[in-house]
């Protein structure tokens, strides 16, 4: 129940706590710890977005590899986030890009970056990017109007597509740093191991939710409905702003 002056009056609508995926999507990078070697010994890696920075890191150490998602904390949709010239040349001096794929960071296309060093994570799972009916436009605060593009971008909510995109970035990883292969393919069996149970886990909730209506707050979350079999209906809330008054008289109605 929300505490304002708009309550929802339909007993049959639920609320799913979508938020408990938020660590997948949008959570910061922790403090790094110590390391052996100075950063500046380090090999670069660059993602855009946070999932990728965890997969990346996981299958990594600080020994050898620093991997990193540059956006700064305050950032509202890292989806539709575009760097600034520092930023941008930080990418441009990084040993590898790991791209999600999925045209997720569209700045990507229009930035001037070594194509040597980019890397779609999902190149391989192309038949299993969701295809929109249609491109909404809408705005993030500050941030301005953007579109929701042709392709669902955020593959990783499907977790078994996520231990997938894993395998490919191990084996980005291991193709361009053959000496640290055998240590990023053990990683790699503990990372699958994790996102699989985590799709096992959801598949569980999915049984307890069958044929009760879903919301979400943006409609973003495609892969998370089709592989579990959710019936979501996104709305257009921002971040930090009460929906007007015509949305929760949308939801009365």
């Amino acid at each position: 129940m929300f505490h304002n002056r708009y309550s929802i009056k339909c007993p049959a609508l639920q609320w799913f706590a979508i938020g408990s995926f938020c660590l997948l999507i949008g959570c910061r990078e922790s403090p790094p710890q110590a390391r052996e070697n100075s950063e500046e010994d380090l090999l670069d890696i660059l993602t855009v977005n946070e999932p990728l920075r965890y997969m990346g890191s996981r299958l990594t150490d600080s020994s050898w590899a620093k991997v990193t998602f540059p956006a700064p904390p305050e950032t509202v949709d890292p989806s539709t986030w575009t760097p600034d010239g520092p930023t941008i040349q930080r990418y441009q001096k990084a040993d590898m890009i790991l791209l999600n794929g999925a045209h997720y960071a569209q700045w990507i296309e229009q930035a001037a970056l070594p194509i040597t060093r980019l890397f779609n994570t999902t190149e391989a799972y192309k038949e299993r990017w969701i295809q929109r009916s249609s491109v909404t436009t809408h705005q993030h605060g500050p941030e301005g109007e953007h579109e929701h593009g042709i392709y669902a971008p955020m593959t990783w909510l499907d977790f078994q597509l996520a231990a997938d995109q894993a395998t490919s970035i191990a084996k980005i990883l291991s193709d361009r740093w053959p000496d640290h292969a055998a240590k990023i393919q053990a990683q790699l069996v503990s990372l699958r191991a994790d996102l699989l149970q985590l799709h096992h886990s959801m598949l569980l909730i999915a049984t307890k939710l069958d044929g009760i209506p879903l919301l979400a707050s943006h409609p973003v979350y495609e892969y998370l409905a089709k592989a579990y079999r959710l019936d979501l209906r996104a709305m257009h809330w921002e971040p930090e702003e009460l929906p007007p008054p015509d949305q929760w008289e949308a939801l009365d109605a």
